[in-house]
C-alpha cells in the first residue's frame, strides 16, 4: 500500500469532492449531509490552493481517500483563528491514517 500525504494541488479537486462528499453522506462526522457544488468545490480548493492556505489531502495508491486543514476564519478580529477539518473515506478508517 502506498500512502501519501501531499499539499492539495488542482490534480487532488476532483478525488478530494468525492471524498467529501461520501463522508457527508454518512450524515454523521460533517455539519452538511452532501458535498458542495462541483462549481463551488472548485472555487475554494482554487483560492486553498492560491492564498497557499494548509490543506493536505491522504492519497492511497493515488486516489484522494482523506483530508485535513485548517482553513482561516473571516473577520480581522479573528485573523488568527482558523477551522480545522478532517475526513478519511469509511474503507480507510482504523489504521491510524487519521
Amino acid at each position: 500500500m502506498n500512502l501519501s500525504i501531499e499539499p492539495l494541488s488542482t490534480q487532488h479537486f476532483e478525488g478530494l469532492r468525492l471524498a467529501l462528499d461520501t463522508v457527508a453522506r454518512e450524515k454523521r462526522i460533517l455539519s452538511f449531509t452532501e458535498a458542495p457544488p462541483e462549481e463551488d468545490s472548485w472555487a475554494l480548493y482554487s483560492s486553498i490552493v492560491a492564498n497557499r492556505w494548509r490543506q493536505m489531502i491522504a492519497a492511497l495508491e493515488g486516489v484522494v481517500v482523506g483530508w485535513c486543514d485548517v482553513l482561516p476564519t473571516h473577520g480581522q478580529a479573528r485573523s488568527h483563528v482558523g477551522t480545522h477539518g478532517i475526513g478519511l473515506m469509511p474503507s480507510t478508517r482504523h489504521r491510524a491514517w487519521g
